[in-house]
């Protein structure tokens, strides 16, 4: 195939399936974005809750279970008057 402005282009053999094979190679994520109140002494807990919540939101998408890990995770902390609610957010991905 010819084009005006960069002149030939050639297509691999199987160029019309290669977003197919793409896409079914892709890895499943699963993403977990909530707000948080944070009791004294429960912080540890709360995130290895949230990194499982991720993990399985992964897991339930199609992800193998055993492959999946969290490849980003945030806490922003905020003040609010009655106690402490935190932002926390995590990805997993397998």
């Amino acid at each position: 195939m010819n084009f005006p402005c960069s002149g030939q282009s050639n297509r691999p053999g199987n160029y019309a399936v290669a977003n197919a094979i793409g896409a079914s190679i892709a890895q499943v994520g699963g993403e977990i974005d909530k707000v948080y109140a944070v009791t004294p002494g429960e912080r540890d807990a709360l995130i290895a809750a949230v990194r499982a919540e991720a993990v399985d939101k992964a897991i339930a998408a199609g992800a193998v279970s055993g492959s999946v890990e969290i490849i980003d995770f945030d806490e922003v902390p905020h003040p609010v008057p009655a106690g402490q609610c935190v932002p926390h957010s995590g990805e997993g991905r397998g």
